[in-house]
């Protein structure tokens, strides 16, 4: 399961408290769902002139990036909002100083953080069925989808030209491995080095050719690779029987050259859980940071 946290945003009277309960009645509690985020104190801190607005919009770009949380806004019409005002009244806004608020949200959900992003969805609708299915499904897609997809729909749909430090998990399948892919004739060249050196590290440190003269074991923590090639960084461990690859890009082109890569990483989580004699059932997690995700080469 990639996603992890679920914020619920939206003005007051949007739904928001029938779409959290709905939520976790549905998923049986399987995710930590939040009524409001840090996008809601960046939306007040715009309206107040406060001075944190710009360290909370970051914070929300860090979530978005992090591809392992899903903002919601519910943005049903102002005609909504207001009967649903109307009707329940407040202690604390007019209907002037809801519309103010309702007005940032919508603004800034559509200009600020774009509702393509595939993980910060805008829902108009008011239906709580539809809303809450229309969630259920964006989930079953982030959780399904290739890694290196989400990356390169997050890094298009940003409006930049690149974003720094995205990161992404993925459960590794053999079966889910495109090795079309993995033998691309631009770098097979690239990867067979890589899984060459990773491989003979893994066999050095079993026989204790390391600079300790000490022979490892499958709980080590000395597993690891270095470049400063694109594919900077790989660090393995296996711990509470689940084999953790975690890798680092020193930058990676998203249009071009991840998906690749991002096939010959899991193509080389199996052989590294197969040079360490585990079960063919040993659970592996790889976990991806792109330090430069871009578009132009």
């Amino acid at each position: 399961m990639r996603i992890n946290k679920i914020y619920i945003e939206g003005p007051d009277c949007a739904g928001k408290s029938t779409l959290l309960q709905n939520l976790n009645k549905r998923t049986n509690f399987r995710y930590y769902v939040s009524d409001r985020s840090p996008f809601s104190t960046f939306i007040y801190d715009l309206m107040y002139g406060r001075t944190n607005a710009t360290r909370m919009q970051n914070i929300v770009w860090n979530d978005i990036k992090s591809l392992d949380c899903l903002y919601v806004v519910l943005l049903p019409s102002w005609d909504v909002i207001r009967d649903r005002f109307n009707k329940r009244g407040d202690d604390i806004h007019s209907e002037e100083s809801l519309k103010n608020v309702y007005n940032h949200y919508q603004q800034h959900s559509y200009f600020t953080f774009g509702v393509d992003m595939p993980t910060f969805m805008v829902i108009n609708e008011d239906d709580p069925d539809v809303v809450l299915d229309s969630i259920l499904q964006r989930l079953l897609c982030l959780n399904e989808a290739c890694g290196s997809r989400l990356v390169r729909d997050t890094v298009f749909n940003s409006g930049f030209d690149e974003l720094v430090d995205v990161s992404v998990k993925e459960s590794v399948e053999k079966e889910n491995i495109n090795y079309y892919l993995v033998g691309n004739p631009k770098e097979v060249e690239y990867y067979q080095k890589i899984e060459n050196a990773v491989l003979e590290k893994i066999s050095k440190e079993f026989m204790g050719l390391n600079d300790y003269n000490s022979p490892q074991t499958h709980d080590s923590r000395r597993f690891i690779y270095s470049d400063d090639s694109c594919i900077s960084l790989i660090h393995i461990l296996y711990r509470c029987g689940i084999l953790d690859v975690d890798v680092t890009f020193r930058s990676s082109n998203v249009s071009n050259t991840l998906k690749s890569d991002y096939n010959f990483l899991k193509h080389l989580s199996i052989m590294v859980r197969q040079e360490l004699n585990l079960e063919e059932n040993t659970k592996i997690n790889l976990n991806v940071n792109i330090r430069s995700a871009h578009l132009k080469a």
